[in-house]
């Protein structure tokens, strides 16, 4: 039976060794936990911030986008304004050509 508590004697070193590995990574774990906790709330706040930032963006990009759109309505008001003055403009110059045409036919 001398050589069952030999192995009875390895089992327990190894059970022994085992424990403390565990004990000493378990020490090591705590140890980082802190610093990985700092680490995690750095990068929530850093998302926080991220999302703070584009969501301000956004409404940015949206009302430069009701911006152009109102400046592109004033423009095609201006441009239907401009087309109109340029039709009235032309008639008159038609006008004002078949009166003279009108006036040198009479002093003819």
């Amino acid at each position: 039976g001398g050589g069952s508590s030999v192995d009875h004697d390895a089992v327990l070193v190894r059970c022994r060794d085992t424990i403390e590995k565990l004990y000493h990574e378990l020490e090591y774990e705590k140890q980082l936990r802190p610093q990985f906790m700092q680490q995690i709330e750095a990068a929530e706040a850093s998302l926080r911030a991220v999302s703070l930032e584009l969501e301000r963006e956004r409404s940015r990009r949206l009302d430069a986008e009701a911006e152009l759109e109102s400046d592109r309505r004033q423009h095609a008001v201006f441009e239907d304004e401009l087309h109109k003055v340029r039709a009235q403009r032309l008639h008159a110059e038609a006008r004002a050509a078949a009166a003279d045409a009108e006036r040198e036919d009479a002093e003819a």
